[in-house]
């Protein structure tokens, strides 16, 4: 299953080549946001409205493609939520002794007959 990011980083380097040697007010007047709301976006602590995106996409001349990562996630970590990449091989470990389990419940059930 493939889910869609915003790449803030780039965004951010962009944005701030896009600033240059002008002032963060400047740039913030330019597009219209609060300067801010543009260190904001500069530190990555924030991500743009898709206003603010779509404005600064027409003044840099750069799709909105762009600032979007698609990537593959396995659908078991979208159910559990959230998980770090360092949590798959732990996932990955409790569902291999789950199979194995059940392997062994089914084996009691045979024997028991």
């Amino acid at each position: 299953m493939s889910i869609i990011k915003f790449n803030s980083n780039q965004f951010a380097l962009d944005l701030k080549a896009y600033r240059a040697n002008r002032t963060q007010q400047e740039v913030a007047d330019e597009l219209g946001i609060h300067r801010s709301t543009l260190s904001q976006l500069e530190n990555e602590k924030m991500i743009p409205t898709l206003e603010t995106l779509r404005f600064f996409c027409e003044k840099t001349g750069n799709p909105l493609d762009t600032y979007f990562i698609r990537e593959e996630q396995d659908p078991v970590l979208l159910m559990m939520g959230k998980m770090l990449d360092s949590d798959k091989d732990n996932l990955m470990e409790v569902l291999d002794r789950i199979s194995i389990r059940q392997k062994y419940i089914a084996i009691n059930k045979r024997c028991s007959k």
